[in-house]
């Protein structure tokens, strides 16, 4: 019994040792993908990683003392274009990784003398870099402030407390911005037009909407596609869809809100028009290979051989526009559209299969594309395709209305 409680200690032991020697050398790897991809940083970084697992060490020096001085030379280079850029934020948090990076390889005694020497550098011009970062921010974050672009200020706000948490000034003026940054959308009147055809309406929007009295062959508040009442639909997965975007500065209802100073009213048309085959199906001829079994002089052999099939198939599809304006104070201040065609398919065996049949065939197997086939297709939830397309409408709404606030501010 001990024997092979030693036996499997032993194997155990030699389980970790490989499991080491693999992670260092796939941290040598790394290094050098990142090396020849000019990533340096992160070259730096992932040799420093693999110099304190003390295992196989002798590739990575070897690799930092020829490449070593490039690297650490580039990444200073790179730190300090990034600040002629206006990147002032991500310049100095990539500096300050430098700096630890290079503080880490000089503990660690790596032979490279440039380390020392940038290091010393950025001990030096770090402290000033981050007071100009701050004054840069502040001043960004109060002339977005002064402008009313609040959610632009919360992020220079932030990025002033990211490096100084001791402002209270800013956590203030942080605070202000974050509340007049909201937007609360109210998703009020949406219309059904009642034309099939969806682009005769897109010059006419503007008038449909500013008419004070619809006529009933133009729009309907309340529309009925298959039993899915579309307007009412929409309006619902709108609220839902604004609401996941888990944006902190948009929320949305179908009332005004009376927390939040911004309310924007948002109505639109809504067309849909169906493609429904169900009555003229489809038919298509489809190539692939089958695999049969055939006596050749009483011994069982395999073959392939082309195959050819037809299925019909029916496709239902409802294409989806829908027009908006957002409206503030009475006053439209913003239009735009969506499109959306949202489709099923379903495909049954048709009447006929070519392929040429030897004489001698035993078994034949058929490709599992045509062996899914139904002999009869399957009724299409047109319900469920109606509303699958409103939801999907929904979404790109909401994710453009969250652009466009963004975009303002």
């Amino acid at each position: 019994m001990s024997s092979f409680i030693n036996r499997y200690f032993k194997i155990f032991a030699i389980c970790l040792v490989l499991t080491a020697s693999l992670g260092c050398a796939n941290d040598y790897e790394k290094l050098k993908e990142y090396f020849y991809s000019n990533e340096n940083l992160a070259a730096l970084q992932v040799a420093e990683k693999g110099l304190r697992k003390q295992s196989k060490k002798q590739n990575i020096e070897t690799f930092l003392e020829k490449f070593g001085d490039r690297m650490a030379t580039r990444s200073l280079e790179r730190g300090k274009t990034m600040l002629e850029n206006s990147e002032s934020k991500d310049g100095l948090l990539y500096l300050r990784e430098l700096n630890a990076t290079l503080e880490g390889l000089i503990e660690l005694e790596v032979n490279v003398a440039v380390f020392k020497r940038h290091h010393a550098t950025l001990q030096t011009i770090l402290p000033s870099l981050k007071r100009d970062v701050i004054a840069t921010e502040e001043t960004l974050g109060s002339e977005a402030y002064r402008d009313e672009r609040y959610i632009k200020a919360v992020k220079h706000f932030r990025n002033v407390l990211d490096f100084d948490p001791s402002r209270s000034d800013i956590q203030e003026r942080l605070s202000v911005a974050l509340e007049k940054g909201k937007t609360h959308f109210v998703i009020t009147k949406f219309y059904a037009h009642s034309k099939s055809i969806p682009d005769t309406f897109s010059d006419e929007f503007k008038t449909l909407l500013n008419k004070p009295n619809h006529s009933q062959n133009e729009l309907k508040e309340s529309a009925l596609i298959r039993g899915v009442n579309v307007t009412d639909t929409l309006r619902h997965k709108l609220v839902i869809a604004i609401n996941k975007t888990k944006n902190e500065f948009v929320s949305s209802s179908t009332s005004q809100s009376d927390t939040t100073s911004k309310n924007i009213e948002v109505r639109g048309v809504i067309t849909a028009y169906e493609e429904d085959t169900e009555f003229t199906p489809q038919r298509k001829l489809l190539n692939s290979q089958l695999r049969y079994q055939y006596d050749d002089s009483g011994i069982k052999k395999w073959d392939y051989a082309p195959f050819e099939y037809s299925i019909y198939e029916i496709r239902f599809a409802v294409n989806f526009s829908v027009s908006l304006q957002l409206i503030s104070n009475g006053e439209v201040i913003d239009t735009f559209s969506v499109d959306d065609v949202t489709e099923d398919f379903q495909r049954c065996k048709g009447d006929e299969i070519y392929w040429s049949t030897p004489a001698n065939v035993v078994t034949v197997e058929y490709p599992p594309e045509y062996e899914r086939l139904l002999d009869i297709s399957l009724p299409i939830d047109k319900e469920f395709v109606i509303k699958e397309g409103i939801e999907r409408c929904a979404i790109k709404v909401a994710e453009e209305l969250t652009r466009r606030l963004q975009r303002g501010n």
